[in-house]
């Protein structure tokens, strides 16, 4: 599926970009959130047309209460395609009255559902050749002929419960043919998950591993192309619930081997049940702009250093997954 500008209806309502810049469609915040990125729903909001993330970015998209919906029939209300990794939070609602499915995810995507509530005539969420993490929400088909969350892939986060019980014995119906599924959240003793993941490089400042999301457990981080090949890297883990466990392997600092490295970052619950592994992979980025003598891997890395009316030097040919724009205001 190919979609532009045009396919995207503009919604009821706006979307706010951290920062502060705000947005009437769905497909504008997109465009200007970083990978890594929150969009905040401002306003309840109903839709005409099926509302999508599809950039293949990394992204969070905070309800902050309010409710997604439609105006009009649709299959689907809301889908996430195109390889993008999405984490919803919030306490919000997605309502598609009158239609198939209220959220679709496809096409080698990934989502994290935090919390919320999820209705619609059949598939209150469904799942096609991608991957989706539950913590908490409720789900309802009001049409309860089938199973309210359809589709492989679909599993609890560790620690989670669920009314019905979560089976793996119908892989595509996890849990039956039930118009109702409720998830909460797991208890303390049962939490091990981290809340903040830093690292820093060379004794430098500490940097949040971008896009960190307690629900993400791996990450791909590209380091400065100036970074030395064999920097030393050290890594801060905090658990959500104090006094949890936290191995991190190899022992922090740890050195690059020809740029790159990997890390594992391993999380016991208190209760000792459970257990939540984090993957962090690190590489230098390669030099492909540069502006006011320093060598940036992106193009947006590189207008965020640029000055006001300077020069972005392309080093070399360049193949992006998502599209590239220049969006800052400066000359």
């Amino acid at each position: 599926m190919t979609l532009g500008a045009a396919d995207i209806v503009p919604l009821a309502g706006e979307f706010q970009v951290e920062g502060g810049s705000t947005y009437n469609t769905l497909l504008a915040a997109e465009e200007a959130a970083p990978n890594g990125g929150t969009i905040t729903l401002l306003n309840n909001v109903a839709v005409s047309s099926t509302a999508y993330l599809y950039s293949g970015k990394i992204i969070t998209l905070n309800m902050n209460g309010y409710t997604l919906s439609n105006s009009d029939s649709l299959q689907y209300l809301f889908m996430i395609y195109g390889g993008t990794r999405v984490t919803i939070t919030g306490e919000g609602s997605f309502i598609n009255n009158g239609g198939y499915g209220a959220v679709h995810v496809a096409g080698d995507s990934h989502l994290n559902i935090l919390n919320g509530h999820f209705e619609s005539e059949e598939d209150a969420l469904y799942c096609n050749d991608s991957t989706v993490v539950i913590a908490a929400g409720t789900f309802t088909a009001t049409d309860d002929s089938d199973g309210c969350i359809y589709g492989s892939d679909i599993s609890l986060a560790p620690g989670s419960t669920s009314t019905p019980a979560y089976s793996t014995s119908n892989p595509m119906y996890p849990w039956g043919y039930t118009s109702e599924v409720t998830v909460s959240a797991a208890a303390d003793n049962n939490n091990a998950f981290l809340s903040a993941l830093t690292y820093s490089v060379d004794s430098g400042p500490a940097v949040s591993v971008p896009g960190f999301n307690s629900y993400v457990y791996e990450y791909d981080v590209v380091l400065s192309p100036s970074t030395g090949h064999t920097a030393q890297i050290s890594i801060n883990a905090t658990p959500v619930i104090p006094g949890a466990d936290i191995s991190i392997d190899p022992v922090s600092p740890f050195g690059l081997v020809n740029g790159e490295g990997t890390v594992e970052i391993t999380v016991t619950a208190t209760g000792g049940d459970t257990i939540v592994p984090y993957t962090v992979n690190f590489r230098v980025g390669a030099a492909n702009f540069e502006t006011g003598g320093d060598y940036y891997e992106t193009l947006e890395e590189a207008e965020d250093a640029v000055v006001d009316g300077g020069t972005i030097t392309m080093l070399q040919n360049v193949a992006v997954p998502y599209t590239v724009r220049l969006y800052s205001g400066k000359n």
